[in-house]
């Protein structure tokens, strides 16, 4: 899974899983759940957890009535880690880009750009937390990140990951949170499958406890 475009035979090999009784980290269930990333965002505006407002068009004849304020994202799809996505500052770089578009039979999501100051990532690792903040090369957050450091995770957002994977079981859930220059936060998206690159060791240790649990 990760950041590919999931196709109907990977939902197929989760359903099996999941009938099968195999055990897996996290569920099939849950990971079900996450599939689609509307599905994902849809389960995210529910629990009433802060996320980025987006338009979509479920094709592209649909992308004249999307109506922007330049700068702004476009995203192709249900990728995951920044694949699939472009900023678009200029009229003249949007009629390119929809000239590319055009060959895409996938939906489009369009999204205000948020010039942040730092994306964090929180995971949860059953009852742990653990926060990381990250700065990437350019302008996507996790993508090429060139530092990052581990912070005090905040009782608030604490709080809210852990409504998270209570609702949708997750042994292992990480929150991608952009933070502006004014300190307001927003959720960009939640993984189900997220790397422990930078976490730290115990973060592993626990990960591999709740594998051993499994067997």
């Amino acid at each position: 899974m990760g950041a590919i475009n999931p196709e109907a035979k990977h939902r197929n090999i989760l359903e099996l899983i999941e009938y099968s009784g195999i055990p897996c980290v996290n569920s099939a269930s849950t990971l079900l759940m996450g599939y689609e990333r509307l599905s994902m965002m849809n389960n995210l505006k529910k629990l009433g957890l802060p996320v980025i407002d987006f338009n979509v068009a479920t094709n592209t004849s649909q992308l004249r009535n999307l109506e922007m304020q330049f700068p702004f994202v476009v995203k192709v799809g249900n990728h995951h880690g920044g694949y699939g996505k472009s900023l678009v500052s200029t009229e003249e770089q949007w009629e390119e880009l929809k000239d590319l578009l055009f060959i895409h039979q996938d939906y489009v999501t369009t999204e205000k750009f948020i010039n942040y100051k730092y994306d964090i990532r929180y995971l949860a690792i059953n009852n742990k937390v653990w926060a990381m903040k990250r700065k990437g090369k350019y302008w996507k957050a996790n993508s090429l990140t060139q530092e990052y450091k581990i912070i005090e995770p905040e009782k608030e957002w604490m709080e809210k990951i852990r409504v998270l994977q209570e609702n949708i079981k997750a042994d292992i859930v990480a929150i991608d949170v952009l933070e502006t220059e004014n300190g307001e936060k927003v959720i960009l998206e939640y993984n189900d499958i997220p790397g422990l690159s930078g976490f730290p060791e115990d973060a592993k240790l626990e990960l591999a406890s709740i594998v051993k649990s499994k067997k």
